[in-house]
């Protein structure tokens, strides 16, 4: 009988026959790569980002279409909303500064 032992390369367990240490990689390992190659194909295929709205395209023809058609923050209604938050916004924050330089 040889006295053989085996380890992991990945988490450095350690096993005493070839078929256990098969069995673990393949039970432990194996998931762990298919889930690192999912997220990893997943990211690949979002690269393409609108400059307007940030939503994600798997390609630059996607996301030129939804830029020049679609895209709604591209319309004069969505740009005076958004003026209006960031004009809110400044009020508050101008409001909160002012109470902090009171409180001094």
């Amino acid at each position: 009988m040889s006295s053989q032992i085996y380890n992991c390369d990945s988490c450095d367990k350690i096993y005493s026959s070839y078929m256990g240490l098969w069995k673990h990689k393949k039970s432990i390992h194996k998931k762990i790569e298919v889930i690192n190659d999912e997220q990893e194909q997943k990211d690949e295929m979002k690269k393409h980002i609108c400059k307007y709205c940030t939503k994600e395209f798997g390609d630059r023809t996607a996301r030129w279409r939804h830029e020049k058609k679609y895209c709604k923050l591209n319309s004069p209604e969505i740009t005076v909303k958004i003026l209006i938050v960031i004009i809110q916004i400044v009020i508050i924050l101008s409001i909160a500064i002012i109470q902090l330089l009171i409180a001094v």
